[in-house]
């Protein structure tokens, strides 16, 4: 087993799941917001404590979201490979095909 199979598992086992129950976290975290706000308003008392729930529920959401995209950008600028297939396990691989021409140039004549 390689260094890149435990990452790719260490991802797929533990660092997926774990920001899938934040993300959800965050989300009823914000219908419960929801809950109090409409309950308050519907009975003419004060929303501030259910709007401040939906607030950092949606902040909650974005920061776990955004933290699945760092994850992929920081994947694919460094070109580690970690990736997940279809069927949910990690694997590793390395992009050993690179293929750079230096004889060719962007601007070309075309004649």
């Amino acid at each position: 087993m390689s260094v890149g199979d435990v990452v790719g598992r260490f991802t797929t086992y533990v660092i997926d799941p774990a920001l899938l129950i934040l993300a959800a976290l965050g989300f009823f975290y914000f219908i419960w917001g929801l809950v109090q706000f409409l309950l308050a308003l519907n009975q003419g008392g004060h929303t501030d404590e259910g709007k401040q729930h939906m607030i950092w529920g949606v902040v909650g959401m974005v920061i776990m979201f955004s933290v699945v995209g760092i994850i992929a950008l920081i994947n694919n600028t460094f070109n580690f490979g970690v990736n997940v297939n279809s069927s949910g396990t990690g694997n590793y691989n390395p992009n050993t095909s690179v293929n750079v021409n230096p004889g060719v140039t962007f601007f070309q004549s075309g004649q």
